[in-house]
């Protein structure tokens, strides 16, 4: 499964285009959607057992830990941390994968995680960095939270294919979404609402018979696939960008990686 041929590289296209950004995001994930779910998927199983917690918590317990300094909130925090830690690694291989199926290579998970590996805490204080100032934007106002999110929202991928650190990897990322953010907006809001709607349809089919964990292992499947796709989707933003900007094409690009 680690590696996968993709038939042919993409067209460049100069333009920024949301219909370009879906349709060669379903044609990479239709072409290697095996390679890009296993992944994903190994980063749910690390994060599977902090959701199985959460979900045999009842709703006064989860009230109680909003506003208390327990074990919960701590609970919390370190969670916050794996997730620095989890979440960018596969996005970071799913770009690396993703970029070299863009000009007809094939897909080497092993490749993939020995390039990403060196980059794990650049990469972590990237995911940190983005999420600090996208909260204390939404403490100041909900609006500049937002923005300040699209800003950054392609910043892990930037870490991952340039010598970036957080800082820096943020302000590439703002020079580099600037005049497209509405853009990136509404393909963020179509793929948040998917990810946030199919796995809730799931678990309140689910819960009723079995229970709030198991609801939760039956959407987990659901979770991978929408992960994964949204990782795709991120590199292809990542690099339409940079030829829209710059006027790179997809060799130049992922030669970077080689």
């Amino acid at each position: 499964m680690s590696d996968t041929s993709i038939d042919a590289p993409f067209a460049v296209q100069p333009a920024f285009r949301i219909r370009d950004i879906f349709s060669k995001s379903f044609r990479l994930f239709g072409q290697g959607w095996g390679s890009f779910v296993i992944v994903m998927g190994v980063a749910q199983l690390v994060t599977l057992p902090h959701a199985l917690y959460v979900a045999g918590l009842d709703r006064q317990t989860m009230a109680k830990a909003l506003i208390s300094m327990g074990p919960l909130s701590i609970g919390r925090a370190s969670s916050v941390i794996v997730l620095c830690l989890v979440y960018p690694i596969p996005q970071a291989m799913v770009l690396k994968m993703a970029f070299r199926a863009l000009r007809g290579d094939n897909l080497d998970m092993k490749r993939a995680l020995r390039e990403v590996f060196p980059r794990s805490l650049p990469l972590a204080g990237t995911t940190l960095y983005v999420s600090l100032l996208s909260g204390l934007g939404t403490l100041l106002l909900i609006i500049p939270g937002i923005m300040v999110f699209l800003a950054g929202s392609i910043a892990i991928q930037v870490c991952a294919a340039e010598p970036l650190g957080p800082a820096a990897a943020f302000k590439r990322s703002a020079f580099l979404t600037r005049g497209h953010r509405w853009k990136i907006l509404g393909i963020m809001v179509v793929i948040s609402v998917v990810a946030a709607g199919v796995p809730a349809i799931i678990k309140s089919a689910v819960t009723p018979a079995l229970g709030p964990k198991i609801a939760v292992l039956f959407a987990s499947p659901a979770d991978v696939l929408i992960g994964a796709f949204g990782a795709i989707l991120l590199s292809v933003i990542y690099h339409d960008l940079r030829v829209a900007k710059e006027g790179r094409d997809s060799d130049r690009i992922a030669g970077v990686f080689d």
